[in-house]
């Protein structure tokens, strides 16, 4: 069964130079459209002065070490450390300069990496059919989406720029700071023993809940803006009914002009007796 990605474009100058030249525009974070984004990650989490909880601590410790040292060795360390009374002290200096760690991270990530990004099917629910998404990315039906397939354009990504991409697919929840010391609690037991533990590589992909319609997926760089891509990964094209003669006609000449896109072009429009996404065909490209 396909996996299929689609983007949603309003319909100007970089959008058709983009679909003429092979390529996708990644943006930084600080210029996406939710402006919490950055806001969030750079101070998504607190390390505010605690009381030491020795139970908590060991645990920690064990899990974070489960996988590298025999158990029988990690009680003998434990055991040594409490007796010569350095257990709480190591403890506190690595959480601390974890902290740091983590913090210079997750700004780097910030101010470094760039994303584009996509909508998926839903469940019980198409992408292609998602109203809101045709409101807030095709300008009210007047722009269009593409439908990509996912393995061909992370493929073929990667093929031109000589290095993979890195992929995400976005969660969704309320946002709030969360205590270091839970964070990494459930980011060893992810490492130690699998499942899905929320962890510090989860705050990067966490977005508040009213974002869920999109079910967002993202390709992240920290290269160039401008990343190349095979045409080929395109699998149709669908264009809002409100979009101009002009401005359809503009776009399918770009299309017809890519000798390396092959695909089917389709208008959605409103069905006036449900009041639901539908769409109709057009025209192939490239066949």
């Amino acid at each position: 069964m396909k996996d299929s990605l689609f983007k949603f474009f309003p319909y100007n100058s970089h959008d058709l130079d983009a679909l003429a030249n092979n390529y996708l525009w990644f943006s930084h974070y600080y210029d996406f459209n939710d402006p919490f984004e950055d806001v969030f990650i750079n101070n998504a989490i607190s390390m505010d002065k605690y009381d030491f909880d020795e139970r908590k601590a060991i645990e920690f410790y064990k899990v974070l070490h489960a996988n590298m040292i025999p158990s029988h060795q990690l009680e003998r360390q434990l055991l040594e450390q409490k007796i010569d009374g350095t257990f709480r002290e190591k403890y506190q200096s690595m959480m601390d300069s974890t902290f740091k760690g983590v913090l210079s991270d997750l700004k780097y990530f910030v101010e470094n990496s760039k994303a584009t990004c996509f909508a998926r099917d839903h469940k019980n629910s198409k992408a292609i059919k998602n109203k809101l998404m045709w409101s807030h990315y095709a300008n009210g039906l007047r722009g269009f989406c593409i439908e990509y397939d996912r393995e061909k354009l992370i493929s073929g990504i990667s093929e031109l720029i000589g290095d993979e991409i890195d992929v995400a697919s976005m969660q969704y929840g309320q946002l709030r700071r969360f205590s270091f010391q839970d964070l990494m609690m459930s980011t060893a037991k992810r490492a130690s023993l699998g499942g899905e533990y929320f962890s510090v590589g989860s705050l990067v992909h966490l977005k508040s809940s009213e974002w869920e319609y999109e079910n967002e997926y993202r390709l992240i760089t920290t290269g160039d803006n401008c990343v190349p891509i095979r045409a080929s990964s395109i699998c149709s094209v669908t264009v809002g009914y409100k979009m101009t003669k002009s401005r359809l006609n503009t776009l399918l000449s770009i299309l017809n002009g890519n000798s390396e896109i092959c695909c089917e072009v389709y208008e959605t429009y409103i069905d006036l007796e449900t009041f639901d996404l539908e769409r109709r065909f057009l025209t192939t490209i490239g066949k």
